[in-house]
């Protein structure tokens, strides 16, 4: 299954981080290059950006990445 848009992400601890909000392609080969989740909080909404590499699975319509929270918030 593919990263689709809308579909929430968890980290590897299964904590929500929020929904697939845009999927950069690479216009060469036309695969995901990065992805964008939108994180609903009071306030601002956060913006997190993740790559390919740091999805573990994608599974039963949601995303789980191989980091942390934490991690992703930091790069």
């Amino acid at each position: 299954m593919d990263v689709e848009f809308g579909m929430p992400v968890v980290d590897k601890d299964n904590k929500a981080i929020g929904t697939i909000g845009k999927i950069f392609m690479d216009t060469w080969t036309g695969k995901p290059r990065k992805y964008m989740v939108r994180q609903e909080i009071q306030g601002p909404d956060a913006i997190f950006i993740f790559s390919p590499e740091q999805v573990n699975e994608v599974n039963g319509g949601k995303v789980k990445l191989n980091i942390s929270l934490d991690e992703l918030g930091q790069t």
